[in-house]
Parts: structure tokens; sequence; C-alpha cells
């Protein structure tokens, strides 16, 4: 079916939107739960470093299950806390620690520092 997808594509958005925003009924509330919650925290991470474990074609062990889950998880974990974690306190730093606040773009379509004007 043709409109199959983009249907089910704009009813999955609505239904996240509403999950959202009545974020105290039971979807909601499994949504927030800490480790759901967690997971999505970690999902970029996953996205990462599912591919080196989950191959279906491979006959290598780190790709049998349920090891390449576990590693991928584990991989991501440590991607996160070791990696990512460190670039946003860097990036936290650099944007409070330096002292500029950025204006809105100017006519060129340039945003300049806010001491430079």
């Amino acid at each position: 079916m043709f409109f199959g997808s983009p249907v089910q594509n704009v009813c999955i958005a609505l239904l996240i939107e509403s999950m959202t925003r009545h974020h105290r009924s039971l979807p909601g509330r499994v949504l927030n739960w800490g480790p759901v919650a967690f997971l999505g925290v970690l999902s970029y991470s996953l996205y990462l470093w599912q591919q080196p474990f989950i191959n279906r074609h491979s006959d290598a062990w780190i790709n049998a299950f349920p090891q390449n889950v576990v590693l991928a998880f584990i991989a991501a974990l440590l991607s996160y806390f070791m990696v990512e974690r460190a670039f946003l306190r860097l990036r936290k730093r650099l944007r409070h620690g330096a002292g500029t606040t950025i204006r809105e773009p100017d006519v060129e379509g340039v945003a300049v520092p806010a001491d430079r004007t």
C-alpha cells in the first residue's frame, strides 16, 4: 500500500506528541521512567556502536546473540561516559566561560558576538 508508510509515520509522530504533552498518562510515565529515559540518552551511542557487534551475516563470536547486544551496550556506555559527556561538559564550559552572548543574526545572516557590536 502506497499510503501506509506516511500514515504510519504521522500516527507515530502524533502518539509521541501526545505522550509528551500528557506525561502523567501511563505511556508518558513509561517513557519518563528512569531506565527508559537513560536508554534515550544512550541511543546515539548505541546507534554508533551497534554496527560492529550486530551483524547477522557474520559468524564471529562477537556477532552472536546475546553477547553482541551486551557488547554493543558496553561500548555505548563507555563511549557515552568517556567521550560524549566530556564533550558536553567542554561545550558548556566554552559557552559559559567565554562570557560572550550571541545576538540575533544581522542582515547578512551571520551571528556576531554581542561584545563586538
